[in-house]
């Protein structure tokens, strides 16, 4: 985990009001990380356990290079829109879902008591669903999964730390695929990352 995420993480633990990006509509950054500190420590009383999504938009450079910033920032729109909708039509309209903006193309998703086999399945519906919307005539974007379940009694960095690399091995892999992580272990070079057949 970089030292700056760990830092953010810091310093949100003792401030803040939630708030949206204006953008997307989607929980800033900060504004995740006080939900994912608030779900470890209900999860180490409660033994209810969550699953986090890191989310990347693939080669998202290359659109706003090629086709100009505001269909990038229309991207960003159409990958949260679908994220949400089918996430209410896989897990339902009951289930809370905390998605936020994490950084320029990326997002994470918290998706309270769950675990991997149902995160897994999410992601993998929401990938697909996001690779078939478009966003322009002819313009298509996919995006990478890395996931990781918070395992009882270790810290927010670590849990994010292991859906990191999954995420990265996702994108090294090929890209447009969802990536898992197993080990509770909290260091990114152990974890032990198990990648998910692709749907035809």
């Amino acid at each position: 985990m970089s030292a700056t995420l760990s830092r953010n993480l810091s310093e949100v633990r003792g401030t803040g009001n939630l708030q949206l990006d204006p953008l997307t509509g989607a929980l800033t950054r900060q504004a995740f990380f006080h939900q994912i500190i608030d779900r470890t420590a209900a999860a180490n009383t409660s033994a209810r356990v969550f699953t986090v999504c890191l989310i990347n938009a693939d080669q998202f450079k290359n659109v706003n290079h090629q086709h100009g910033q505001q269909t990038g920032d229309d991207v960003l729109v159409q990958v949260t829109n679908r994220i949400r909708l089918d996430l209410a039509t896989t897990m339902g309209e009951v289930r809370e879902f905390d998605l936020c903006r994490y950084d320029g193309n990326g997002f994470a998703l918290l998706i309270p008591d769950s675990n991997l086999e149902q995160a897994a399945t999410a992601a993998e519906s929401f990938r697909q669903a996001v690779g078939e919307t478009d966003v322009q005539l002819g313009l298509r974007v996919t995006i990478s999964v890395g996931i990781a379940q918070y395992q009882l009694w270790e810290s927010a960095e670590d849990t994010l730390s292991r859906a990191e690399h999954a995420l990265q091995l996702a994108k090294q892999f090929g890209r447009d695929r969802v990536e898992v992580a197993h080990s509770p272990k909290s260091s990114p070079e152990a974890a032990d990352v198990v990648p998910l057949e692709r749907s035809a």
